[in-house]
Parts: structure tokens; C-alpha cells; sequence
């Protein structure tokens, strides 16, 4: 039996043996029935979806004591617990997909669920396992997704490209387009094999799910057919594109055994649910399918009103206070901020103790009465005199070695290794399983919300906490960061209205199980408003732009270039503030505000609008950057030239025919604005 589901231009098709695990035969653009061939496999297609050669299974799951069935290196396939798998229902419906099925030998039930988002150019799918036997069983793998039908031909393993998405502290969002052979695929020759041939994979390790690499990827042929997806998970993840010739296979999952130390014991009528992964396909190349997770990423967050409405956020801390805050340095800064137009301010990292060097002592979160001789309050009551709504910096899950709660919380509260509390860069890590590390951080935040009257509160992470806690660390961080958004699940029943970011040593940890709940992304810590230029045009390819939040700070010895090239970088996402806005002089100031006011007059226009890059996805020393967005009421364009010449550009915009063409910020001479003739997408 073949399955067709289309919910749009991104669909499935699987295969349902009369003896064997249900196949997945493509994932594409909008797959139809075909005959099946000699032994029901189907033929290649055209332009869009190509069904794979060799079988692949729509789920590959792994018992800790089930190896593989056929000999394999590293590849997750060919499980011999996948192999065991019957098909039991499937039920399909415009928008959702439910496949279930069952190991007769363990009682396991496995249940693919899949949804289409983003008016079907998106599906996002996990897997529910339910131990529907009488025996414990641990798993050792699960896979969330697959993906296959990409290649069928030899002059698609030579044009194909994988897209990876680096990511480092200051150096985020950072897009390569490699070839197969690059990263180590090649066609060998072999038809059907799977588990001897090479695979090429990115993993996240840890709390910092983007520490080394964005949770995303990305396929693309040379007729523009093109897969991207992200792994939704705020804790480990994994994925991997291996070989089943003549074809590939990409699978995507969160924690492993083989990657993570991950094992999860699932006791009898337990049940475990795999991190979500979110699959777009385009026919007009990588980028469009960037845009269509874009469209997916607000269709999956929780409604709130700051991604409407895009509020100005000043933070004291970047290029300014660093970490310094007094009660003085604040109200200069405050009546700065206000006369920028500013509407949220925040106070950032501390806040909370009289020593300078503050990293060991987080986690008690009380005020400095030596920086806030008049307390804290009193800043936040001269914040809101100025009509900006008053925030603080937290970071919630670390305790400082010297803080008082290291000493008073219980120790289960914390991570062990070897029954030795762990220490990292002089800070322990909460176990966000224990209860008492959850009544810690409850009863912090709502005093902090009581006492100061906080709209914003900046929940920073600045310690990986890899690879987890006690004797079965994987299982144990996989618990944690669960723990971890149950945690902010309740917080934000509790205070409906708080906006709260999401930081992680700037963009350490950018995952929509974070930005699902949470309305703001911190993009980078990067200092130098040059390169958070890279950073800015490259943040919308993993982030929603009314959620990106990027640095803009001015400085009195800036010249009005660099000064008005640091604030373009902000103008068409969320912008942060920062900078000493309390010692430029009055010409700058008259430009900050001028930048504030335009953004102002465009902002309604991001959450409505999809990015695209007329000259590519930037790379990290590109002299010439761009970034547009087009919506319903036109096309937002920002261009950086970075280099040390003039550069005339003709920009390859997506919309069409004949438009007005305004130069926003800087204010332009009268003679730059007019018509555009006709313009190709």
C-alpha cells in the first residue's frame, strides 16, 4: 500500500509492506501516486520529489541491547528493533498525519505523529514511543524524522549541496553551501548499501544547543529542489545525512546513546516523545525554504504581544556599563534612553552584588545596597517615570560557588559527576528536576516581579552543562531541559504579560523549544558593530525576525558613518540598545533618534514580512552584505558595505514590476528617492 499525504507544496509518501516496517519513499513537494515498479518500488520523478531507491524506514528506533541487521559504521539505520516494527493504523487529514506501529516482541508502540504548518510548505513531525509491555525497555535511539528521495542520478551526488549552519560566541549564523564529496558522501557504487558507507552529521551537545552548530540543515540539487529543517530541542540533538544508495538519507533526532550517552528507560505504560523537527521543501531553491521554516516558527510560538508590537529594548550593558551598574551610571543612561525613544529599559548583569567581579557570586539574586544606596527600586520607579517599562538580567539555572543558595540548597539540586558537585568556570548548575531548584527560582522571579515591578526579565546562560548529571548523564540532561521548559510553561501562566529573552552567552542557544515560549532572541555578544553586520543579515535564517534581537550601540567617538552603520544593523529586527547614549553629543544623539523614529514607522511591517538575501546568505568576510524582507505592504531592504570602496549594486529583489523606492534611515537627499523600473524576482 502507498501512502500519499499532501497538505501542500511539502508532503509524504511512505510505503506500507505487507510484512516489514511502513517506508518512507520521498518527502518533497507535493508527491502524487505513482505505479509502483517490480518490487513496489517507485520510480524517479522529475522536478520535484524523487522516491528512494533503497528502503528507508520512517522510523529508526534502537533497544539498548538490539544492535543492526546489517553491518554498520556510524550511521543510525537498520536497527534491528526498526526492522521488528509492524504497521498497525494510519490515519490521514488535510493537515495531520498518524502513523502507529508496534513491535510484537516487545510490546512497544510507536507513533509517528506529523503536522503541516505554514500553509502546508511546512511539516513537523516526532515520535511517541509507549511501552505497551510488561517489561522495562530502555531505548538508545529514536529518530524524530527522515528525509529521502533527494538524489537520482550521478549529477546529483556531484551537484548537491549540504548546508550547515556554523555557530560560535560572537560568531553566529554563519551558512555554508558544501558539496556531498566535502563532506565526505560520495557514490560508491553500491546500490542498497546503508550502514558501511559514510555519513556526515552535526550534533548539539549540552545546554547550549547551538554551541558549535545552529540545530538546522539543509539539502539542496542544482534544479533548486531544496530540504531545510531545524531540530527543536534546547538540550542535545542530532542529525545525519548518510548514504542508501543511489539515494541519501537525512535523519534527525534529539539525544543519542553513540553521540550523548543517552539512554532512556521506559517502564511499562511509560511514554516517550522525541524533540520535534520541522521539515520545509522548496522548488525555488535553500533560501525559500528558509523562508518557509520562518513562516512555521510563527505558526508554532506561543501568542504574545511583544512579537506584534516590537518594543525598543535599551540594555546598559554592551559597549556601556558592562556589568557595572550603579545607581548614578543608570539615571544618566535612563533619561538618555527615554530622549532616544526607548520603551523597555534593562538593567543588566550586576544588579546583585557589591564586588565588581560578580561571575561566582549569581544565584541569590538580591540587591547590591552598595551600587543602589537608595535600592534597586528607585531606579526602576526612575525607569518608569520616563515612560520605558523597567527589566532585569538573570541567569536562572547557574549558582554562583561564593552565593549564599550554594550552600543552602540541597545538593540533589545540582549536577554530580562521580558524587562530586560539578564546577564549571566557578558556577554549579541547577538540576531542574528537583523540586527545590524549582521553588528556588520560583520564589526569585515572583519577588522580582512583586518588589520591582518588572516587565522584562533577560535570561542569560553562560556555561554549557554537558554532558549531564549522575551515573546516566544523558538521560539526565534530557530530563533537565525538559524540566527546563516545564519550568518556563509555568512561569509564564503565572505572568502572562512578562517578556522574557532568551540568552545564552548571545546566541549559544537558538532552538524553537526555547523560542516557542520565549518572544526574544539575544543574536550575539559581538562588540564590533562590523561584524554584528554579518550577524544581523544572517540571524533570520534561524530566527523569526520580530524575535531577533540585535545590538546597536552608539559611541561619542564614532564617526556618522559608523554611527548610523550601527544602527542600521537593528532596523529590521528587534532592536537592543545599548552604548554610551549619556556622552554623545547632541548631532548623535539627533541621529539615534532619527533611527528610532524610522524603525518605528516600518515595524509594523516585520512580523508580516519574510526575509530573503538579494546577494546570498552573508558570509562571515563579505565586504557587501544584504538583507531584505517582503510582505503585503512592500519590500524592507538593509545594505552594508563594509569594505574600503564605493560599491554600486544591482540588488535581485522578490518583487515584481514597477515601485517607489524611499531610502528609510540615514535620510536621504531628495534626488535618491523615486521609481524603480521594472525589477526581476
Amino acid at each position: 500500500m502507498i501512502i500519499c499525504w499532501n497538505p501542500g507544496p511539502t508532503g509524504l509518501r511512505l510505503e506500507i509492506p505487507e510484512d516489514g516496517p511502513v517506508r518512507l519513499l520521498g518527502v518533497g513537494p507535493e508527491p502524487g501516486p505513482q505505479p509502483a515498479q517490480e518490487g513496489g518500488r517507485q520510480p524517479a520523478q522529475g522536478a520535484g520529489l524523487h522516491s528512494a531507491a533503497a528502503p528507508v524506514r520512517l522510523v529508526e528506533i534502537a533497544l539498548s541491547a538490539d544492535g543492526h541487521v546489517v553491518p554498520t559504521h556510524a550511521a543510525h539505520a537498520d536497527y534491528l528493533t526498526s526492522q521488528r516494527l509492524r504497521h498497525v493504523s494510519h490515519d490521514a487529514t488535510d493537515d495531520a498525519l498518524t502513523v502507529v506501529q508496534e513491535d510484537p516482541r516487545t510490546g512497544l508502540r510507536v507513533t509517528v505523529l506529523v503536522k503541516a504548518t505554514a500553509s502546508g510548505r511546512v511539516i513537523h513531525q516526532q515520535t511517541v514511543i509507549t511501552n505497551g509491555g510488561s517489561a522495562p525497555q530502555t531505548l538508545a535511539y529514536v529518530s524524530s524524522a527522515a528525509i529521502t528521495g533527494v538524489l537520482h542520478d550521478e549529477a546529483g551526488w556531484r551537484d548537491a549541496r549540504a548546508h550547515i549552519g556554523y555557530n560560535a560566541w560572537s560568531g553566529e549564523f554563519r551558512w555554508r553551501a558544501l558539496s556531498l564529496e566535502d563532506v565526505g558522501l560520495v557514490n560508491t557504487g553500491y546500490p542498497g548499501s546503508t550502514g558501511l558507507n559514510a555519513r556526515f552529521a552535526q550534533t548539539g551537545r549540552g545546554s547550549w544547543s547551538s554551541g558549535d552548530a545552529l540545530p538546522m540543515g539543509g539539502l539542496s540539487r542544482a534544479d533548486g529542489v531544496a530540504w531545510a529543517w531545524q531540530v527543536e530541542n534546547n538540550g542535545p540533538w542530532h542529525w545525519e545525512i548518510s548514504a542508501q544508495e543511489p539515494d541519501l538519507v537525512v535523519r534527525m533526532s534529539g539525544p543519542t546513546r553513540d553521540e550523548h550517552s543517552w539512554c532512556w528507560e521506559l517502564e511499562p505504560g511509560a511514554q516517550y516523545s522525541t524533540a520535534p523537527v520541522a521539515i520545509a521543501c522548496s522548488a525555488d531553491g535553500f533560501e525559500d525554504a528558509l523562508r518557509a521554516l520562518t513562516e512555521h516558527r510563527r505558526a508554532i510560538r506561543r501568542p504574545n504581544a511583544d512579537d506584534e508590537n516590537l518594543p525598543v529594548i535599551f540594555n546598559d550593558y554592551m559597549n556601556a556599563l558592562m556589568g557595572d551598574p550603579t545607581t548614578q551610571r543608570e539615571h544618566t543612561l535612563i533619561e538618555a534612553a527615554a530622549q532616544a525613544g526607548a520603551e523597555y529599559y534593562v538593567v543588566d548583569c550586576g544588579w546583585y552584588t557589591d564586588e565588581k567581579d560578580w561571575w561566582d557570586l549569581v544565584g541569590d539574586w538580591q540587591e547590591s545596597p552598595r551600587r543602589f544606596p537608595g535600592g534597586l527600586r528607585e531606579v526602576m520607579d526612575d525607569v518608569r517615570a520616563h515612560g520605558m517599562v523597567p527589566g532585569l538580567w538573570l541567569e536562572p539555572e547557574v549558582i554562583g560557588k561564593r552565593s549564599a543558595a550554594a550552600r543552602t540548597l540541597p545538593e540533589d539540586a545540582f549536577f554530580h559527576r562521580d558524587d562530586t558537585r560539578i564546577v564549571e568556570k566557578d558556577r554549579f548548575q541547577l538540576d531542574l528536576r528537583h523540586p527545590a531548584a524549582i521553588a528556588h527560582l520560583d520564589a526569585a522571579i515572583d519577588r522580582i516581579v512583586d518588589v520591582y515591578g518588572v516587565g522584562y526579565l533577560k535570561f542569560d546562560h553562560n556555561i554549557n552543562a554537558a554532558p549531564g548529571t549522575g551515573e546516566r548523564v544523558g538521560e539526565a540532561m534530557d530530563g533537565h531541559t525538559r524540566a527546563l521548559s516545564e519550568w518556563l510553561d509555568s512561569l509564564l501562566e503565572r505572568h502572562p504579560d512578562l517578556v522574557i529573552e532568551n540568552c545564552s552567552s548571545g546566541g549559544m542557544r537558538v532552538d524553537y523549544a526555547q523560542l516557542s515560549r520565549l518572544s526574544i532572541q539575544s543574536t550575539s555578544d559581538q562588540q564590533s558593530p562590523l561584524l554584528t553586520a554579518t550577524i544581523a543579515a544572517a540571524a533570520p535564517s534561524a530566527v523569526a525576525p520580530e524575535q531577533a534581537a540585535v545590538w546597536a550601540y552608539p559611541q561619542p567617538g564614532m564617526s556618522r558613518g559608523l554611527l548610523e552603520f550601527t544602527l542600521v544593523n537593528a532596523l529590521m529586527q528587534r532592536i537592543h540598545l545599548s552604548g554610551h547614549l549619556d556622552d554623545v553629543h547632541p548631532e548623535q544623539a539627533r541621529i539615534v533618534a532619527d533611527a528610532i523614529t524610522a524603525y518605528k514607522q516600518i515595524r509594523h511591517l516585520i512580523p508580516v514580512s519574510l526575509p530573503s538575501w538579494p546577494l546570498g546568505l552573508p558570509g562571515w568576510y563579505d565586504d557587501v552584505l544584504a538583507l531584505a524582507m517582503d510582505g503585503p505592504a512592500g519590500e524592507l531592504v538593509s545594505v552594508w558595505n563594509r569594505g574600503d570602496d564605493a560599491a554600486r549594486l544591482q540588488l535581485p529583489l522578490r518583487s515584481r514590476g514597477a515601485a517607489e523606492v524611499r531610502q528609510v534611515f540615514p535620510p536621504a537627499p531628495s534626488s535618491t528617492t523615486g521609481t524603480r523600473p521594472e525589477c526581476s524576482p
